[in-house]
Formats: C-alpha cells, sequence, structure tokens
C-alpha cells in the first residue's frame, strides 16, 4: 500500500489549470509549463482582450461617430489578430511578442494624434506598452519598448510645448466620455494581462513543486530499491563462496588421485578453472557492493609506488608467460610517491595488467611505468591490443558494459572490473584515463597527488631513501631519471625506515656495474 506521504500535496488551481487549457488550445502549444509555454499563453490572452477591448471600444466610437478611431482600432485588430496563426505555426515568439507589442505602440501612437494630444487617455495606454513587452517576451525587449514609448510621448509634449495644439477628431462634447472610458478601460486591461502572467506563473511553480515531489518520491523508492538489490547481491555472492569453495577443493582433491583416467582429469580441470572464474565473478560483486555501500576499507599511507606495481607485475607473470606475452616495468622515477591504500592499489593493478594481457596479442608486451609529471605520481599499464572505439570509451567504466575489442585468448569478462577500479581509485582520490597507445593498443592512466620527499634530502640522501624504501632489485642506467627492474637481482638486506609495506617481504637494492 502506498504510504500517504508518497502523494504530491500541491495542486494548481481550478481557475490556472481551465484558463490554462483554453490558452494552451489557442497557442496549440504541448502541455507543459515550459518558459516557451508560458509565453505562447500570455500571448494568446493579449490578443483575445485586445479583440474584447478593442470592438468595444469600436462600438463607442460608432455611436459617436469618432471614424478615425475606428478605421484605426480595426486595422490594429487585424494586425493583432495575425498573431494567434503565428504563433500556432510555430514562429518565434520573441517576433510574435514584439509583433504585438509593435501594433499596440503603433495604435496607441496615432490615437493620440486623434484624441487631442499627450492629455488624452490614448497616452496612457501607449505609457503601458513596456509592461506588456515585459510579460509577453523579457525584460530587456521592455528596456528597448520602453525608450521607445518614451521618445514618442516626448515628442508629442515637446511638440504641444512649441505651441502646436492637436484637435480632437470628435465632437468636444463627448471629450468627458471618450476619456473616463479610455482611463477606466486601461486597469482591467492591465490587470487581465498581469492576472493571465500569474496565473501561468502558478501553474510553472506548481508544475515545478509537483516535479520536485514525484522526484524526491522516485528517488527515495530507487535508493529503497538500490538497497535491497545491494542486500541480495552480498547475500547471493556470500551465500555461493560457500558451495564454490567445496566444489574447487573437492575437484583438486580428485585431480590428485592417481586412479583418474586422463579423459576424466580434463574435465576435472574444467570444473577447477570454472570454479575459479565464478569465485572471481563473486569477488567482483562483493567488491562493488561495499563500495558502493561505502563498506570498503581503505588505509591510506604514503608508499612508493613502483614497488607496488613491481610486486603487481612480479605477481601477472605467470599468466602472462602462459599466453606468451611479456610484461615489463619503467621505473621513471624512482621515489614516485602518494598517499594510497596498498592493498586496493594493488587490486586495481592487478585488474589493469590482467586486462593488458588478456586483450594483448600473444608475444607482445606489456609495459607498467611508475613516474612523475608535475605534482601527480602516475602509474600507467600500456599495452599492444586492439585499443578502443569512441563508443567503447563512452561507457568504458560502466557496469557490466560489453566491448567490441575481445579477449585474444578466449578469456572471460564480466565487464565489473573497471568499474571496480574507477570506484576504487576515486576513493584514494586519485583518477583513472584511458587513452590511446602511441602506436597501437591503449595506456591506462592512474594519477594520484604526489608526494615529495622532504625538502632536506639531499641527492645522497635521496639515494639512501631509495634503497631503504623501495622492495624491488634495480640497476642504473644511462638516464638518471630511468630505472629498469631487474627480477632476476639478489636482493640485499636493508630495513625500511620511510615507506611502510604491511607486512610485505622486503628486498633491497643492486647496483650495476
Amino acid at each position: 500500500m502506498t504510504n500517504q506521504t508518497d502523494q504530491p500535496l500541491v495542486r494548481p488551481s481550478p481557475t490556472a489549470e481551465i484558463w490554462g487549457s483554453i490558452l494552451d488550445s489557442i497557442a496549440k502549444c504541448e502541455e507543459g509549463e515550459s518558459t516557451e509555454a508560458r509565453l505562447a499563453r500570455t500571448q494568446c490572452a493579449f490578443t483575445l482582450l485586445g479583440i474584447v477591448f478593442g470592438l468595444g471600444y469600436v462600438g463607442l466610437f460608432v455611436a459617436i461617430d469618432f471614424w478615425f478611431a475606428v478605421v484605426t482600432i480595426l486595422v490594429a485588430l487585424l494586425a493583432i489578430g495575425m498573431a494567434i496563426p503565428m504563433i500556432r505555426a510555430g514562429l518565434s515568439l520573441s517576433f510574435t511578442g514584439n509583433w504585438l507589442t509593435g501594433v499596440f505602440v503603433l495604435g496607441f501612437t496615432v490615437m493620440i494624434y486623434g484624441e487631442g494630444g499627450v492629455s488624452a487617455h490614448a497616452a496612457a495606454w501607449l505609457a503601458a506598452a513596456p509592461l506588456c513587452g515585459l510579460m509577453m517576451i523579457s525584460a530587456r525587449a521592455a528596456w528597448g519598448w520602453a525608450f521607445v514609448t518614451v521618445g514618442i510621448l516626448t515628442v508629442y509634449f515637446v511638440v504641444e510645448m512649441m505651441g502646436v495644439h492637436f484637435s480632437p477628431l470628435y465632437d468636444p462634447q463627448w471629450r468627458t466620455l471618450v476619456t473616463g472610458l479610455g482611463f477606466l478601460g486601461l486597469g482591467p486591461f492591465l490587470f487581465t494581462i498581469a492576472l493571465t502572467f500569474e496565473l501561468t506563473r502558478e501553474r510553472a511553480v506548481t508544475a515545478k513543486v509537483l516535479a520536485m515531489s514525484n522526484l524526491a518520491i522516485a528517488n527515495r523508492k530507487l535508493h529503497f530499491a538500490n538497497q535491497d538489490k545491494d542486500h541480495f547481491l552480498g547475500i547471493v555472492a556470500h551465500d555461493l563462496r560457500n558451495p564454490l569453495g567445496l566444489v574447487d577443493a573437492y575437484s583438486q582433491m580428485l585431480a590428485l588421485r592417481d586412479d583418474m583416467p586422463p579423459e576424466a582429469l580434463e574435465q576435472i580441470g574444467t570444473i577447477i578453472k570454472s570454479s575459479k572464474r565464478m569465485a572471481g565473478i563473486l569477488d567482483d560483486l562483493l567488491n562493488l557492493n561495499a563500495i558502493e555501500q561505502g563498506d570498503y576499507p581503505l588505509t591510506n599511507g604514503i608508499f612508493e609506488l613502483g614497488g607496488i606495481a613491481k610486486e603487481c607485475v612480479e605477481s601477472a607473470r605467470f599468466k602472462a608467460n602462459d599466453k606468451g606475452t611479456r610484461v615489463r616495468i619503467d621505473i621513471e622515477h624512482p621515489l614516485n610517491r602518494a598517499q594510497v591504500d596498498e592493498r586496493a592499489l594493488g587490486q586495481v593493478l592487478d585488474n589493469l595488467i590482467s586486462n593488458a594481457v588478456k586483450y594483448s596479442p600473444a608475444g607482445s608486451q606489456v609495459s607498467v611505468v611508475s613516474r612523475q609529471d608535475n605534482d601527480c605520481a602516475i602509474l600507467e599499464v600500456i599495452d599492444q591490443g586492439p585499443g578502443f572505439t569512441e563508443d567503447d570509451r563512452a561507457k568504458l567504466f560502466q557496469r557490466f558494459s560489453r566491448l567490441s575489442a575481445r579477449p585474444t585468448g578466449g578469456e572471460s569478462s564480466t565487464g565489473l572490473g573497471l568499474s571496480i577500479v574507477k570506484r576504487i581509485t576515486e576513493a584514494m582520490h586519485g583518477q583513472v584515463e584511458c587513452l590511446p597507445g602511441k602506436v597501437c593498443g591503449t595506456c591506462f592512466r592512474l594519477s594520484f597527488p604526489a608526494v615529495e620527499p622532504e625538502a632536506a634530502d639531499g641527492p645522497k640522501a635521496a639515494q639512501k631513501h631509495l634503497a631503504q624504501s623501495l622492495p624491488v632489485a634495480i640497476k642504473q642506467t644511462n638516464e638518471p631519471s630511468h630505472l629498469e627492474v631487474l627480477p632476476e637481482a639478489e636482493p640485499m638486506v636493508a630495513e625500511p625506515q620511510m615507506v611502510r609495506f604491511q607486512g610485505k617481504k622486503k628486498l633491497g637494492l643492486r647496483r650495476s656495474g
């Protein structure tokens, strides 16, 4: 049953609904509360009121034989009436608004002459033109029409001050009637236009409130649905791990038996491979679920990124060798340090390196580069695979995304890895980018704010710091800033002091030469 709090409480007034529906049908505008719809309604209301009031004044002026005004008003009504077909035809509302205001200004400019100058009621109607422009067009247009109307009235005023007097073109005995009814009509006309403007604004505000209320309700429902989904995924993934672990364990026990025929061993190998693949999918689901719920543990510390990358490269070489892919690491900056979670960054690099091997052809090379660029500590994983299309890049870090590139060795892909990479990297205040390779392939770049060594560290101190902190064996090349990893090097015994590795095996340094 729907909770009462899920029901929007704000409704537009009946008057606003009825009048707005009438104007919508006249303007032929789609139902909605956009700025264009509000302007179209106001312009239609102006047109209708102009015709009604104009015909009323035509009847009055016919009765008193004021034919100059009759002809002027009829021509103006004809021009005003053209606005509705223009609005329905989809012409610019700025054009139609200026058309209506221009006809309004021109008509009452002529009427001032016929009614006897600036003392006539037509001058007051002319002075209201900027207000009409404000409601039908925009504030900028209203300023323009204000200058026009002030200019016209100033010209009439100056001419009369110079001694030129305009006589009314009707019998003077009706002057009081004409002037009085003219001023009496101005108030209701402006009030009705302003009321229309207010009613359309009320509809717009009500629609916005309703939209925000409905959005809040939808967001609340989505939040609860997302929580239920995450809870369900967590339960399913967690509960499947135990039976999968038993399948894997018993399969490996069966594989160790001596009485197993070769066909059975091959089938058992398939079972083991499939169970490990499923376990990897469950791990991805659990990790993603933990990240989205904010339960993914991060313990940031200052680490040398090249050392973490070296360990990840070493762990990836076994699978890479099976595929004939070479994985190498370039440590261009020996003190490339950043504040990261070592375990989480290792998971990110494992994922990127695994993907690079997976999508690279046999016999190719995957490079992992540790370097600094200005104030950024950078790790790059570069492969020689087919790369990604523009469509692929747009959905690269989305969950369960399927890309045009396919693993070159028949490996499987869940579509979760890069989504996890992005979320973990951003949780460590870093950025991940996918860039095209210089020649071919793809470069995934991880960037973190660099942590510089202490200012007191000179060149010798930096070398000493390097010897104490890097858990890799390195040799110096001809370029002082480039270091190449030697996986076969014999480590020296050294105790780390400036970088902690949370129980990782510590290796020293061996200099070449």
